[in-house]
Formats: C-alpha cells, sequence, structure tokens
C-alpha cells in the first residue's frame, strides 16, 4: 500500500541522476539547475551567516571542503560570501561521480579559490576548518550516514554542516509548483523521490548522536551542525 504519509523514508528508491545511464543532457541541464534551486529552497545564506562564518578568521586562509558538492554551486556560493566579508576561503568540493565533476571543472573554471575533485570523504587526507554537504545524506542508509557525520568530523578543525531536505507531505505537495520551471532536467522526478528518501528531524538527531545539534536552514529542511574543538 502506499504511503502517502510519508511515515518511513525510503532509501531503497533510485533518482535518475544517479544512474550510469541516464541522458547526459538532462543530467547536465539538472547540474545547471541546482544553483537556482538551491538559491530558492536550500537556506545556505542563512547557515554561512549564523554557522560558517563565525568559524572563518580573518588575515589568514581558511578551508572549506564542500562533500557531494554535485554542481559545486554551493561551494562557490559560500567562497563569494566570505570574500565579500573580507575573508579568504579555499574552497575543495569533492564528488565521486566524474560527471559532476567534469561539469563543476567546466562550470567554475574562471572561479578562483575553489578546486573539484572525483572523491568520497573516505578519500580526504586533509583537515578543513569548515566541511558542509548538501542533500547528501538522504542518498545513505541509515548506517552509511552515521558512518558519513563520523568521517566528516575527522575531517573538520572548526565547523562541520550537513543540510538537507525533509521529508515532508506538504513539501512534497508544494514542490510540484517548483518542479515546472526545471523542464528538461531531473529536477521533478528526482526530487521527489529524494523527499521519499529523506529523513525527518527526529530521526537525523537519533541517528547522529553526541556531538551534534539540528539546524533548520529553511522550511522543509533538516540538518545538523558540529563544533569540532
Amino acid at each position: 500500500m502506499p504511503d502517502f504519509l510519508l511515515r518511513k523514508r525510503r532509501p531503497d528508491l533510485v533518482e535518475i541522476m544517479d544512474r550510469v545511464d541516464c541522458h547526459p543532457d538532462r543530467l547536465n541541464r539538472t547540474f545547471a539547475a541546482f544553483r537556482h534551486v538551491n538559491r530558492m529552497l536550500s537556506g545556505w545564506g542563512r547557515l554561512y551567516r549564523t554557522c560558517i562564518r563565525p568559524a572563518l578568521e580573518q588575515g589568514r586562509t581558511n578551508t572549506l571542503l564542500d562533500v557531494g558538492c554535485g554542481g559545486g554551486d554551493i561551494l562557490v556560493q559560500l567562497v563569494r560570501a566570505a570574500r565579500r566579508d573580507g575573508y579568504h576561503v579555499t574552497g575543495v568540493g569533492v564528488d565521486p561521480d566524474p560527471r559532476a565533476i567534469a561539469w563543476a571543472q567546466s562550470a567554475w573554471r574562471t572561479e578562483p579559490d575553489v578546486q573539484f575533485r572525483e572523491s568520497g570523504l573516505e578519500g580526504m587526507k586533509e583537515s578543513f576548518d569548515v566541511v558542509v554537504s548538501n542533500h547528501v545524506l538522504h542518498h545513505l542508509s541509515d548506517a552509511e550516514a552515521e558512518q558519513f557525520l563520523a568521517q566528516s568530523m575527522v575531517c573538520a578543525s572548526g565547523v562541520v554542516v550537513h543540510n538537507d531536505i525533509s521529508r515532508n507531505v506538504l513539501g512534497l505537495v508544494l514542490f510540484q509548483a517548483v518542479r515546472v520551471f526545471f523542464p528538461r532536467t531531473f529536477i521533478g522526478a528526482d526530487g521527489t523521490i529524494s523527499i521519499r528518501r529523506s529523513f525527518r528531524m527526529n530521526e537525523l538527531v537519533s541517528l547522529a548522536g553526541a556531538g551534534w545539534r539540528p539546524i533548520k536552514a529553511a522550511p522543509f529542511r533538516v540538518g545538523l551542525v558540529a563544533h569540532v574543538p
């Protein structure tokens, strides 16, 4: 029976863009659309002001890691915001999908202070002042998410911020009005799947354990922040 109330998350569902045989032109259009979707819905401006900027220091180079960076727009947004505020931040975006990295490297090739690497979090050996992720947690099983959170703290020397979608019936309904603005992309179909895969805040808090506190950057969002001494 369909779960119209979204009482259980569905990590078994697969988003179209995660398939190796998905249409390449639609995939690239989806990467390009992310910057607009995230600006509208993700709340990273607020997260920068409340969580990230307080962890930055002037007079030195701060480092930022975006895990599962996709098209790279969040990383660029945060580095630009810090620059406007007088901070020097160098950013690294990592993603295990070579298609995402190729797109990001091309799209942001003239952007200073950012680089993109084909890698997962487990492949990172460096420490970063700030570690962030956007829309990564819902791609993981509960066990994988727990491991991912622990690994992200190991890579950080300042603050870790994970931001994701909330599994919410009203959010799912309202999202149908957003999807019409992004034809010939996977935004509509994959966004619906993402919501069904996502955590609710109480589930995420229970999974995260000690050291993490919940954050909500925007409506229909869930997130976690941790400060690493």
